[in-house]
């Protein structure tokens, strides 16, 4: 075992004078040798099989513990690892601590020229990270065996990205407006998590990626949402898509696009229906109120993927119009305009509209009376209306099978399930 065990660091050493001197590109050789070194362990591995099941388990030493360098101090005893493992420990000790500079510094230039387009050898790459990893696989499952990968490669990973992006967001910022900014991060964004899974082990994945949104995004928060109102106001639903894809991520990113969203459609509705005269004509007034809702809910699905944060702000904005009222002493004119649009669509049922036209009315009836907060005034006003339609919609009903539903009772049925509780369900 001892003289295995030497020939093993005397062969690493070797390997990366060979390494050290070549001519060819260094991460290019360190790949080379890794390759067949690993792949040589396994066979190694499996030619002392004897004597990693007999001479180990006799002396009681645990396989699997990791040694630094094979030690640990003078009143423990020596715990030795299985031959595989050893040759991973030799390649650590005695090559990686030795070239760890000079190859992440050729790590990370290989890496900044695939971020500016230029040719990089991915295998290569991808082959030399991999093994920061898989010389400390062979450790216990509780020890934390990404440690060395980390402390060698990762965190100069993550400081080489943070400067990095620093610079880019600072030279486009100089360059773009708020619009072109964002096209190019959502790009830079997408790019680096194809990076990422391409390169480096997948603990690390989240970790570069969300510095890459933390130097292009939320250092420039203030500006990105000082841009979003008049996004909002003048309807660059593009460009406030994009925006809702690079805030997400970020704690309280979403808060300014909300309030704007909230105040833009009470801004829009309140211009809506003032501009209705609604008591001569309840209909344009909810028709209105429907138009407002059907637009901004198409803006939340198409804009904002139906979040449900902006599916909020959508129904305070539209129960905010829908309950407005002029003196605030006075209750809104929702209620009342909103039982008369009803009794107006029930009255079509004596002339020529079909039952499923009332329906599809009636179902938009219900989208407006859910934002009622006044929904016992509505009732009120409702059975005042609905007594007196009772006696000329007989003639409509006849002729219906028993077990049909008019759209009349439906509607009842409707409004039923959107009344709270405690209020009175006279309808």
């Amino acid at each position: 075992y001892d003289t295995l065990k030497n020939f093993l660091e005397s062969h690493v050493t070797e390997l990366r004078e060979a390494i050290e001197s070549s001519n060819q590109n260094l991460l290019f050789s360190y790949q080379h040798h890794w390759s067949q070194f690993s792949q040589g362990s396994v066979y190694l591995n499996h030619l002392f099989r004897y004597l990693n099941s007999q001479y180990n388990e006799k002396n009681n030493f645990n396989a699997w513990m990791d040694v630094t360098p094979y030690t640990f101090g003078s009143e423990f005893q020596e715990r030795q690892l299985d031959i595989g493992p050893l040759a991973m420990n030799c390649w650590k000790t005695e090559l990686i601590q030795h070239m760890k500079e000079n190859l992440v510094s050729a790590l990370i230039k290989e890496i900044r020229n695939d971020r500016e387009g230029k040719q990089c050898n991915s295998s290569v790459v991808q082959g030399v990270v991999d093994s920061f990893v898989k010389v400390e696989e062979h450790l216990p499952k509780q020890a934390h065996v990404l440690k060395f990968y980390q402390d060698v490669f990762e965190n100069p990973l993550l400081t080489e990205t943070g400067d990095y992006y620093k610079f880019i967001a600072f030279q486009l910022l100089a360059e773009c407006n708020c619009s072109e900014y964002m096209k190019k991060v959502v790009k830079i964004l997408d790019d680096e998590k194809l990076r990422v899974k391409k390169f480096f082990h997948h603990s690390s994945h989240a970790k570069v990626v969300r510095e890459t949104e933390g130097k292009l995004v939320a250092d420039h928060l203030e500006f990105l949402q000082g841009e979003c109102r008049m996004m909002v106001r003048d309807g660059k639903y593009e460009d406030l898509s994009r925006m809702y894809l690079l805030l997400k991520p970020l704690p309280e990113g979403l808060r300014v696009m909300l309030t704007e969203l909230e105040s833009r459609i009470r801004e829009t509705g309140l211009g809506m229906i003032r501009a209705v005269p609604s008591e001569k004509n309840p209909a344009e007034y909810v028709e209105a109120l429907l138009s407002l809702h059907d637009k901004y809910a198409e803006v939340v699905h198409e804009t904002f993927h139906s979040d449900k944060h902006f599916v909020g702000a959508m129904e305070k904005g539209c129960a905010s119009v829908v309950n407005y009222t002029e003196n605030p002493r006075l209750p809104s004119k929702s209620a009342e305009l909103l039982a008369r649009y009803c009794d107006s669509l029930l009255k079509k049922g004596t002339k020529n509209a079909t039952d499923q036209e009332i329906e599809d009315s009636l179902a938009k009836v219900i989208i407006v009376f859910k934002y009622v907060e006044d929904k016992d005034i509505f009732q009120k006003f409702y059975s005042n209306a609905s007594k007196a339609t009772h006696t000329r919609s007989i003639g409509f009903k006849r002729g219906r099978r028993e077990h049909d539903i008019s759209p009349e009772a439906n509607v009842r049925l409707r409004i039923h399930e959107q009344t709270p509780p405690h209020i009175g369900r006279a309808v």
